[in-house]
């Protein structure tokens, strides 16, 4: 039966008035690296009988580069690789924060193939331990079923996920997302759907098990601007559940920009921490997709009641962008919860296809070597031959390092920078290494990205020429000695 009506409570904060009384700082008493007799960390998989055990991940973004020719079943596969991780770690469900489709509209093939994978890992015997103990016609008044999908007697449910809405899979059209007709068909269960954010309550989904309770809260995909002014303006409410809110383990999922986006907004376009209200034990952060598996503790502030909290940020599942960030190994956490205290056990996932990305910065002109007059390039250049041979490299590097599980061709990006004397050079193009490297590489058109870096001028400087002449030498070198120059 479902609990009582959660009570709200002010979580307003007020400049003019005292701190109130804080806890302990949740850094010495909420998170552990070892729960201890009922650790969840075991290689079996199996869990205490107040154990919680949850799988995170963000950004799974099923369906990017499907009609690409190399990368086309990238996503699935890692999705797949996300729910055989839930299975052998035998959590009691998965926790995702929002995008699990690229697409708002998936294809018919995408839809089609993720069907069959929630079908094949979530729906069996096996039993679901974790008793639903709040309203569901409120946490789930989206929908015309007011019950979580594994209470329903018409569904056999044994793996129960629960997510949140990104921007990638936010509402359009009637206020409908793709996770909708994943959530009426029974196969997730899709929460923290808003329609209006200017006037905002938050009900969290009460869950228990064993002496373990957990109050879940989520809010998908909002604009920032829009976001901050909400909570500027105290319009957002969390609601707890009365007197016994302090037993309440709270967990909070979201899907925001988290560093400043933009210059030109008064808001940053980035949700600041300051807004979160400190209650929470956990916050777990969807959208970025730089790897931050490990909980990152948010200190107490002046403007926080009660203690700190900590963010967890798996990043995504597969790398949509050819950036640093993204090159880092993708990971899921196996995060156990047990009564106020959590442990979080990284996962890192084996069938992502490797990245490597090298930025080359040309900053000054090797000794002897001239530049071909009038805008125009000649032959195995200096800057053509090194991005050639440092493409060889990466690729090297790649076998070496491959995993059983992973795909055999690498995804490349080399960041070409011109500046200082290779500033007016006429940049190279890449077209050639499309042919070079088709077969031994996943993305050959758009390994190359080049960048012209001009140097500030100072302002007190006289006015110069634009080019400087002094550079056009008649003299030449070796590649090698070019190379070796550098």
């Amino acid at each position: 039966m479902p609990c009582s009506e959660p009570e709200l409570m002010d979580l307003s904060d007020d400049n003019d008035e005292e701190p109130t009384e804080q806890r302990e700082s949740a850094f010495n008493e909420t998170y552990v690296d070892n729960l201890g007799s009922e650790d969840a960390s075991s290689t079996s998989g199996e869990t205490g009988e107040n154990d919680m055990k949850i799988l995170i991940a963000t950004d799974i973004h099923v369906g990017y580069g499907e009609n690409k020719s190399v990368i086309h079943d990238d996503s699935i596969n890692s999705f797949e690789e996300v729910l055989q991780i839930a299975a052998k770690e035998n959590v009691d469900f998965i926790l995702l924060g929002g995008d699990l489709f690229h697409e708002n509209t998936p294809s018919r093939d995408i839809m089609c193939k993720t069907v069959r994978l929630l079908r094949k890992y979530c729906l069996n015997d096996n039993p679901v331990f974790i008793e639903f103990k709040s309203d569901p016609s409120v946490n789930f008044k989206h929908s015309n079923f007011a019950r979580v999908n594994y209470d329903d007697c018409n569904l056999n449910v044994g793996l129960p996920i629960f997510t949140i809405h990104g921007n990638h899979d936010d509402m359009a059209g009637m206020g409908l997302t793709a996770l909708d007709e994943l959530h009426e068909s029974g196969l997730i269960n899709l929460f923290g759907k808003f329609e209006q954010v200017e006037e905002m309550t938050v009900s969290p989904l009460l869950l228990t098990k064993g002496t373990t309770r957990l109050a879940l809260y989520g809010v998908g995909s909002q604009r920032d601007d829009r976001l901050n002014r909400a909570f500027e303006s105290k319009n957002i409410h969390f609601l707890r559940h009365g007197a016994e809110a302090e037993e309440w383990f709270n967990l909070l999922v979201l899907h925001q920009n988290r560093p400043p986006r933009s210059k030109c907004r008064s808001t940053g376009n980035y949700l600041p921490v300051k807004y979160i209200p400190s209650f929470f034990d956990v916050v777990l952060w969807g959208h970025e997709h730089e790897c931050k598996i490990r909980p990152e503790y948010v200190d107490v502030s002046a403007k926080m009641d009660g203690d700190g909290f900590f963010i967890i940020q798996p990043g995504s599942t597969i790398a949509t962008s050819l950036t640093p960030e993204e090159a880092l190994p993708k990971h899921v956490s196996a995060l156990t919860i047990r009564g106020r205290q959590f442990q979080s056990r990284p996962i890192k996932l084996e069938t992502v296809r490797q990245m490597m990305v090298r930025t080359i910065n040309l900053d000054r002109k090797p000794k002897g070597y001239s530049f071909p007059l009038y805008g125009t390039r000649e032959e195995e250049m200096y800057d053509e031959v090194i991005v050639i041979e440092t493409i060889k490299e990466l690729i090297k590097k790649a076998k070496e390092t491959r995993g059983p599980r992973q795909p055999l061709l690498p995804l490349i990006r080399i960041n070409l920078v011109y500046s200082g004397p290779w500033e007016n050079v006429k940049m190279y193009s890449g077209r050639p290494l499309w042919t070079i490297f088709a077969n031994e590489v996943a993305n050959p058109t758009t390994m190359l990205m080049t960048k012209r870096s001009k140097a500030k001028k100072d302002k007190e400087a006289p006015r110069v020429n634009e080019f400087d002449f002094s550079v056009f030498d008649k003299s030449t070198t070796s590649i090698e000695d070019m190379i070796g120059d550098r």
